[in-house]
């Protein structure tokens, strides 16, 4: 594989990020809408935290490519990095805020969440001394218990927010606390009748007409008709992983993200041999030990210690020993095959052989969000469409 650029782009360990699968997730979510919701529904591409691990800026254009209505981050320096690097869809920040981030969100045209009465009037007061609209979203707890106003207060928000002159209300929504429970949608569907009672009390006095209401993430979007509002927010699921099992018989998604190396260091060790840090594996028979070039300083969990399993030559082989900030062991066995430069598949396909993210969360109790999140940009991102070569980026190139 030709990794043409940067400065990392000599590693022999790197995540290989599948922007085709990417693309058709996106039109999988449309094609979803259509079919579940009797009215047009927009999709929000959830880019925050360096788009999950598999980086925000190429994620969010192809985003725009695949055409999505609108991209969602959490801090105002994710959207600045974004409409510097060209894009002009909405942006919607949906973090809190402090008053002195204020002015640069109104110059960067991002539409900003607003929690409460004093956060508005902040906003205000700014986007006046600038003689500009700050244009917001207005946020109902239904139940987080996070950011918000409590929804029985709803009304008195809104008819404070909108008799603000230099603020534009361009949306309303809340957030779901439960919607990955695959059990039990109760807490869900009681969220969804508050958000009902909020925009119906408010359309009794207000014309609601050009509001964007919202409030389905990846997970009710897939699996309760009744979230899809005029927008849903999607996340994880956009980057082919189902938030939780249940969402697989609603919806067909494809994996984005890869994690591969090579073997760079090959050694054959007696029986009873203690391997790596702390001696928490012995060898049973004399064996091939394998070094991978990866470990923790990249994001792979220590979690994965003496549990993960890599494929080497079409043959699945296990991680042993503690996992280090650089490198981690294989333990190929006494007739296993492998030699130096060799490609070893961490998450993905080699052969007829395929280990997935889902599967290394589900074995070692790792949420799919913080093992993403976690990817360090030290491991360069290859990215692939059938459009473009691939290309190696990392932030600190």
């Amino acid at each position: 594989m030709d990794l043409k650029t940067g400065v990392f782009a000599s590693r022999p360990s790197y995540l290989e990020i599948d922007l085709d699968s990417y693309r058709k997730n996106i039109v999988g979510f449309k094609k979803h809408f259509l079919k579940k919701s009797s009215k047009p529904v927009m999709l929000c591409a959830v880019v925050k935290a360096n788009a999950y691990g598999h980086g925000m800026l190429e994620i969010a254009h192809e985003a725009v490519k695949a055409g999505v209505e609108y991209l969602a981050v959490a801090f105002l320096e994710e959207g600045v990095i974004l409409r510097e690097s060209g894009i002009n869809i909405p942006i919607i920040l949906m973090g809190g805020i402090i008053k002195g981030q204020i002015e640069k969100y109104i110059k960067y045209n991002l539409e900003i969440t607003v929690s409460s009465n004093l956060k508005a009037r902040q906003i205000h007061e700014i986007a006046c001394q600038m003689n500009q609209k700050a244009i917001v979203h207005l946020k109902i707890d239904t139940g987080m218990q996070r950011i918000g106003v409590q929804y029985t207060n709803a009304i008195d928000f809104y008819e404070h927010v909108q008799a603000l002159d230099h603020i534009q209300i361009k949306g309303i929504y809340s957030h779901f606390a439960d919607a990955d429970n695959e059990e039990n949608l109760d807490f869900v569907n009681t969220q969804i009748k508050l958000f009902e009672e909020v925009i119906k009390s408010i359309e009794q006095r207000f014309d609601l007409s050009r509001i964007i209401k919202h409030i389905a993430n990846g997970p009710a979007a897939i699996k309760v008709k009744e979230s899809l509002f005029d927008m849903a927010r999607v996340g994880l699921a956009t980057y082919g992983l189902y938030p939780d099992k249940s969402c697989k018989k609603h919806i067909t998604l494809y994996p984005v993200l890869g994690m591969k190396s090579q073997v760079v260091y090959f050694k054959v060790v007696p029986k009873n041999t203690s391997i790596g840090y702390n001696r928490t594996y012995y060898t049973t028979e004399e064996t091939r030990i394998v070094t991978i070039p990866v470990g923790y300083g990249d994001g792979l969990d220590k979690r994965l210690s003496n549990k993960g399993k890599v494929i080497i030559n079409g043959e699945i082989h296990n991680m042993v020993g503690k996992i280090n900030m650089d490198q981690f062991m294989v333990d190929i066995g006494k007739d296993g095959e492998a030699y130096n430069d060799d490609e070893v598949v961490i998450i993905g396909k080699q052969k007829d052989k395929e280990i997935t993210l889902e599967q290394i969360c589900d074995e070692c109790d790792i949420d799919p969000f913080e093992f993403l999140c976690r990817l360090t940009t030290r491991i360069p991102r290859m990215y692939h469409s059938s459009s473009n070569d691939i290309y190696s980026k990392s932030f600190l190139d």
